[in-house]
């Protein structure tokens, strides 16, 4: 999964409280990529002038952390970066990201 509900993780922790309280579930990982898309958006028009040219030159230069990775873009808009790894270990019952 691109996404874990890390609650020692302040974002993620505040994402999984108000996703709950939305929604009464545990969001999956296409919630936090929507999430993360969403706040992408909203970082990019606050930065961008209205012109289509400059919302685009703004998500190419976003690089924000988000609750899936890095924010980032290639300049032909596809998703940046590597989505981070987990690794789950049974017996000590924990989950942990390399990121």
């Amino acid at each position: 999964p691109v996404f874990f509900p890390d609650t020692g993780d302040p974002r993620a922790a505040e994402f999984l409280s108000r996703y709950h309280a939305a929604y009464n579930e545990e969001p999956s990982s296409l919630d936090a990529l929507a999430a993360d898309a969403a706040r992408a958006a909203r970082i990019a028009i606050d930065h961008a002038d209205g012109s289509t040219a400059a919302l685009a030159n703004a998500l190419s230069h976003l690089g924000e952390n988000g609750l899936t990775g890095e924010i980032a873009f290639t300049a032909g808009g596809d998703r940046a970066g590597v989505p981070p790894l987990y690794t789950a270990d049974a017996a000590s019952a924990t989950v942990r990201a390399f990121k």
